[in-house]
């Protein structure tokens, strides 16, 4: 079955042999088989010409944005539509990669940056630019808006976290440190990575200043996210493993391996139960957050995964490759 843009692929999902049921956010019901080594259904969104750095939805879960692209052509940010598989937009004007994109909180604003040092505000209803802002000395790698939607902080390899003023584009702070980097839901503390990528530094952003540091000792850190609650910080490092760590203990609950490879980026589903790990491999998988059992390995992309994120309501996971697609994977109703 086709879409404009869209293939459906049809597969299993690693996970205790029953049949199941899922309802993508295509609005069709597919079925599928749940056994231990094979993939899952799922939607494949084509049109990138090149790697897919990241992906990120629309607080309203109707819009999903794609960035990819190579160092010496025009960066790519793509709009899909979640409902039908179709693309919405091409937004362009980046030049080189594109390797960061965010929502603002009410899903007005879309920011994209890269290769090209800048940082572009978009409009989303009309897909115009909104400003640019510029400041980094190199590449922009990492973005993030605060859930309060007051700040937005950027990094790149310049050794600069910088917090920005949305509304204005006024810079406000540089801290020095570098990515990747993320809010805790509350708004109140932003972790990026600082010394030689295996410590985390939680910053009071109302203070400004540093509270506390993590060390991690598996390895450089490759992704980090907050959990819905704020209770738990997840730290994936190159040594295929993700640690879990106690935010107010400040300790690690729960290291997760993961022996097929190496972690690019980790999500939690909204409702804190499911982390959600892109694996070098090529594979998506799944992890029981209290146990830390893999309970899904999601297989179709024919080359490593660079991305994942949850739509809000939970019922489906996005994935971007180097293999030039998008994956809208659906989740089990219970998980």
């Amino acid at each position: 079955m086709t879409f404009a843009g869209t293939v459906l692929s049809k597969g299993k999902l690693l996970q205790g042999g029953i049949i199941a049921s899922v309802l993508l956010a295509t609005g069709i019901m597919l079925g599928f088989e749940q056994h231990h080594e094979s993939d899952t259904p799922c939607v494949v969104l084509e049109g990138h010409r090149h790697w897919i750095h990241h992906v990120a939805f629309a607080p309203s879960g109707t819009i999903l944005a794609s960035v990819g692209g190579s160092t010496e052509q025009e960066g790519e940010v793509r709009l899909w539509d979640v409902a039908t598989g179709r693309a919405r937009a091409a937004l362009t004007g980046h030049a080189g990669a594109v390797y960061a994109v965010a929502f603002s909180p009410d899903g007005a604003v879309l920011v994209t940056a890269g290769e090209d040092g800048t940082i572009r505000l978009w409009d989303v209803a009309s897909g115009r630019l909104r400003m640019t802002l510029q400041g980094q000395r190199e590449r922009v790698s990492w973005l993030c808006f605060s859930p309060d939607a007051s700040t937005l902080a950027s990094a790149g390899p310049d050794w600069q976290v910088r917090l920005w003023d949305p509304v204005t584009g006024r810079e406000r702070a540089a801290i020095r440190g570098f990515g990747p980097i993320a809010f805790s839901p509350d708004s109140r503390r932003l972790t990026f990575l600082v010394e030689d990528a295996r410590w985390v530094c939680i910053w009071d952003v109302s203070a400004g200043r540093e509270t506390a540091r993590l060390h991690e000792a598996g390895g450089p850190i490759s992704s980090l996210a907050y959990s819905p609650d704020g209770q738990t910080l997840a730290l994936a490092h190159e040594e295929q493993a993700v640690s879990l760590w106690n935010v107010v203990a400040r300790r690690v609950r729960r290291t997760v391996q993961v022996p097929s490879g190496a972690v690019n980026a980790v999500a939690f589903s909204p409702d804190g139960n499911v982390l959600a790990t892109a694996v070098q491999d090529g594979t998506v998988q799944l992890w029981n957050v209290a146990t830390g059992e893999r309970t899904a390995a999601l297989r179709g992309h024919a080359g490593a995964v660079e991305t994942v994120a949850f739509a809000p309501d939970g019922r489906t996971l996005a994935s971007g490759s180097y293999d030039k697609t998008v994956r809208l994977w659906g989740m089990p109703a219970e998980r």
